[in-house]
């Protein structure tokens, strides 16, 4: 695997990773919690049939069918997926940062999610509202906030009150993705998310949430240093550092 296409598969899960986060303090969620990953797509998509398109995408190595999340004390959180490369993510929110690692690899890439990525690209900033519809998913019946970049793409959260519950204190610089709007109003962690951009949908639902008692050191980073030499691929809000050995 080169370097480059490592970097692209670890900014793929930084991406991911900035829709879901957890709070862990009072009364907050601590345990494992498993989604499953579906997309849909319009009937043809930039010259490709849905068909060809949904193989080509679940064909690729990097391609995850389930997303696992450990959450720990404080906020902490790990994410772990079920493709080949094994790279997982880890978030601390006393640094407000995501640090994507992949077994063997010498580096580590490093997402600021005090900035939103649509915010800067865009040049506008989200709405996040309640919507006045509900969902059932696992038989509850659940609310919906809407995270909209004005036409450019949006992305709904949705949440069943009262279950799992966030603390949004402890994600306050967290911009990314709308995050602490949302849980200012949800108080929740979602069961159920759809993002929606340039007509294809990808959606997150949760299949199994265990509480649980997590062990601190799933959540330790190595000891990073600047690249003697700086990647060719650049973007905003990600650095590359390397693991010091």
């Amino acid at each position: 695997m080169t370097l480059y296409t490592s970097i692209q598969k670890t900014l793929l899960l930084l991406l991911v990773c900035m829709t879901f986060l957890s709070a862990a303090q009072g009364q907050s969620f601590e345990g494992v919690i498993t989604y499953t990953i579906d997309i849909a797509l319009p009937d043809s998509f930039m010259g490709f049939d849905r068909a060809t398109l949904l193989k080509g995408i679940k064909s690729k190595s990097e391609w995850s069918s389930e997303h696992r999340y450990i959450y720990g004390a404080n906020g902490n959180y790990r994410l772990e997926l079920n493709d080949s490369s094994k790279t997982y993510s880890i978030y601390k929110p006393e640094l407000n940062k995501i640090y994507s690692l992949t077994p063997g690899a010498e580096f580590c890439v490093v997402s600021d999610v005090s900035k939103d990525l649509g915010e800067k690209w865009l040049n506008t900033s989200p709405t996040i509202k309640l919507l006045d519809t509900t969902y059932v998913v696992n038989s509850k019946v659940c609310k919906v906030v809407r995270v909209d970049w004005n036409g450019a793409g949006h992305t709904d959260y949705i949440f069943a009150e009262g279950y799992l519950p966030a603390d949004p204190e402890m994600y306050k610089g967290y911009k990314a993705e709308g995050w602490y709007g949302y849980l200012q109003i949800a108080k929740a962690l979602p069961v159920m998310i759809i993002r929606n951009a340039m007509g294809m949908a990808t959606s997150f639902t949760l299949v199994s949430a265990v509480p649980s008692k997590v062990d601190a050191s799933l959540f330790e980073i190595p000891k990073l240093k600047a690249p003697k030499k700086k990647a060719s691929l650049s973007i905003a809000s990600y650095e590359i550092f390397e693991i010091k050995k």
